[in-house]
């Protein structure tokens, strides 16, 4: 009976897999050939077929020479290299440690912008160095606010996935304070560390061949400074609008 069982899900499982690495073709009479998925047939009279990008085509049967079922070829999801720019609100706090224990301030928010290129690396994965100037820093119970200034780069890997209207964006992220003050005026710079270094983790999705939406978690891997045993880093969220030119 387990082996029965067994078998039942290995060959269900095979043949999802089958059909999601298949599409329909509809051949036309003028030579014409459209790949996608069938979504309406009306028997003797018309056949409505969508394309990958969502476009919707309706053809009389007498137009069609014939329909088959075949393998999906697949094109790298970025043929050339993108340029463009990003930006949007910050949520930024610093995170505390010590020992075992953990805490974090209040969020400071405020925006990051810069600019990036993004380029092919395979079917499914493009490769997005950016350039962003970002506001971090955190706001304390006390409502004093360190504002800490970032020119940051981080090296995003990118993982498109969902018919390529999604992607799972991750990497490094190297960053460099110029400028760091108090919410009183103080200026602090020189008594934190001027660079720093982060884990980027994040989800994007595709609106249009050219805007897209993101959102992102970063999380400091070195320390802005410590004072008796007290470890800070920056913790980060972001909400970005992405336009590739």
């Amino acid at each position: 009976m387990k082996k029965i069982l067994l078998t039942t899900v290995f060959i269900l499982t095979a043949t999802v897999l089958l059909a999601q690495n298949l599409q329909d073709v509809v051949y036309l009479r003028n030579g014409s050939i459209i790949r996608g998925t069938i979504i309406e047939q009306v028997p003797n009279q018309s056949l409505t077929i969508e394309t990958a990008d969502r476009s919707l085509f309706v053809f009389a049967i007498d137009e069609i020479e014939r329909i088959s079922r075949e393998p999906i070829i697949q094109e790298p999801v970025l043929q050339q290299k993108r340029f463009g720019v990003i930006g949007g609100l910050n949520a930024a706090s610093l995170f505390l440690t010590i020992g075992s224990a953990s805490s974090s301030t209040d969020s400071r928010i405020g925006f990051h912008i810069g600019g990036f290129m993004e380029m092919p690396m395979g079917i499914n994965w493009t490769f997005r160095p950016e350039l962003q100037y970002s506001m971090q820093g955190g706001r304390w119970s006390d409502g004093v606010v360190d504002k800490l200034d970032y020119i940051n780069l981080p090296l995003i890997f990118r993982w498109h996935f969902w018919q390529r209207r999604m992607s799972l964006d991750f990497g490094p992220q190297f960053g460099y304070l110029v400028s760091a003050t108090v919410s009183d005026g103080r200026n602090i710079i020189d008594e934190l560390n001027r660079f720093d270094a982060s884990l980027v983790l994040g989800v994007s999705v595709r609106l249009n061949e050219n805007v897209s939406l993101s959102t992102r978690g970063i999380a400091g891997a070195t320390n802005i400074i410590e004072i008796n045993g007290m470890r800070y880093t920056n913790s980060v969220s972001q909400l970005s609008l992405v336009i590739k030119l």
